[in-house]
């Protein structure tokens, strides 16, 4: 025999209600404060008691007769359960009662007041895990008290089944009613991801593994990946270009595919619907456009810039000159350093100095303030750029304006 006294007193001045309830040698006491009734837990244990009826108001009050639970109903014969026998539980409440209270007790004991969040608990529930299993892991890591406790509300409430496996941040100090929905809701712990603009795809992967541990190998690997491309540039070889830049929240224990995927999918959240139609006005297509926003991105530190360094190199084209881009030089050399002059004569196709028109792909990722740079350029007659020591530009129309421009910058 399971000893069950329960105790529900509403005090209507303060909208509060005082809960007692003892199961075995258990006793939980809480103070409950809703805004509006009882309380959804509270309710629920008073519909397992089976006096559910009409809603709790003014027209019947919930109150304690020596550690009696007692309903009473305007000009009805008041009905309770004493702690004393069952025949004080047979005369005063419908059977069968007994199994009913020990419902309605878990139901409470469950109903704790949420309290300030408590420290959040990274806890992992594996695939298949049973109930049990998956009570002593929350047991473990300190979420709840009592594995009984959870198995049992779990399954009076039909979640037991419902349970999904998988990483979550969950806070101590909850009711066991929130551990519950979040398990069943599924929202995973998250990790954050910060790609910064114009990194080569490499970089990007070094940022990967240093910020969720996943292999930069993996993830370059999945950067290759022909199914991933194809969403964006059936054309490229790589993702390079299409990596947004951007601050990510990335589901604890995804692989390299699925963070590359998640990255890709907000270059195409970003891309505007407008700009497919500027694209034909230009004479471009959106691969011509990425790989000159990236150049665009490798070039400007101060966002006054953008357009004006983007109208120097359409100008180039449209001239038939070389764009003569620093940033594809490095990317040429695959790594960043101050340039020499010999590095402007590096062997490469991407090698802006040595070869005419767009080099063959992007050489890094470019936020969407550089793609729009490159699809709307300022109109200007520049045709060069130096930077001066705070990284912002001096543009020039002529050769002899910018070497002008760069003797009055280096002093000479």
């Amino acid at each position: 025999n399971i000893d069950v006294g329960i105790s529900v007193k509403r005090r209507r001045s303060r909208q509060q209600h005082d809960v007692i309830v003892g199961l075995g040698h258990e006793t939980l006491e809480q103070n409950l404060v809703e805004p509006v009734g009882l309380g959804e837990c509270v309710l629920d244990a008073l519909r397992v008691l089976g006096v559910e009826g009409e809603p709790l108001g003014a027209e019947r009050e919930v109150e304690v007769e020596h550690g009696d639970v007692v309903v009473e109903y305007p000009g009805e014969t008041p009905r309770g359960v004493g702690r004393d026998g069952a025949a004080a539980t047979a005369s005063r409440f419908p059977p069968p009662v007994t199994a009913r209270l020990v419902l309605c007790a878990l139901l409470l004991a469950a109903c704790r007041v949420p309290q300030p969040d408590g420290e959040a608990v990274r806890v992992t529930i594996p695939q298949g895990a049973s109930l049990g299993a998956i009570a002593e892991t929350l047991v473990a890591h300190g979420i709840i008290d009592s594995p009984r406790r959870f198995r049992f509300y779990a399954t009076l409430l039909g979640k037991d089944r419902k349970l999904g496996a998988g990483t979550y941040d969950l806070h101590r100090d909850r009711p066991l009613r929130d551990v519950l929905d979040a398990l069943v809701a599924g929202v995973p712990a998250l990790e954050t991801l910060v790609i910064p603009e114009g990194l080569m795809l490499t970089e990007v992967a070094a940022v990967v593994e240093a910020q969720l541990g996943i292999s930069a190998d993996s993830f370059a690997a999945a950067a290759r990946d022909p199914a991933l491309i194809a969403l964006v540039d059936s054309n490229a070889a790589t993702l390079e270009g299409y990596l947004y830049p951007s601050t990510y929240a990335v589901r604890v224990g995804a692989d390299a595919r699925e963070v590359a995927r998640q990255v890709v999918a907000e270059f195409i959240a970003r891309w505007k619907p407008e700009w497919h139609a500027r694209l034909d006005s230009l004479g471009l297509d959106r691969r011509e456009v990425v790989i000159l926003a990236s150049i665009i991105e490798g070039e400007v530190r101060h966002d006054v810039d953008r357009r004006f360094v983007a109208s120097v190199y359409h100008n180039r084209l449209a001239a038939g000159w070389r764009l003569q881009a620093d940033p594809t030089v490095i990317y040429a050399l695959g790594r960043r350093r101050r340039l020499f002059e010999r590095d402007y004569l590096t062997r490469s196709p991407y090698n802006t100095y040595r070869h005419d028109g767009l080099p063959p792909g992007p050489i890094g990722q470019p936020a969407a303030a550089s793609i729009e740079a490159a699809l709307y350029p300022a109109r200007t007659d520049f045709f060069f750029f130096v930077a001066r020591p705070d990284g912002q530009h001096v543009f020039s129309r002529s050769l002899r304006e910018h070497r002008a421009a760069i003797a009055r910058i280096r002093g000479r």
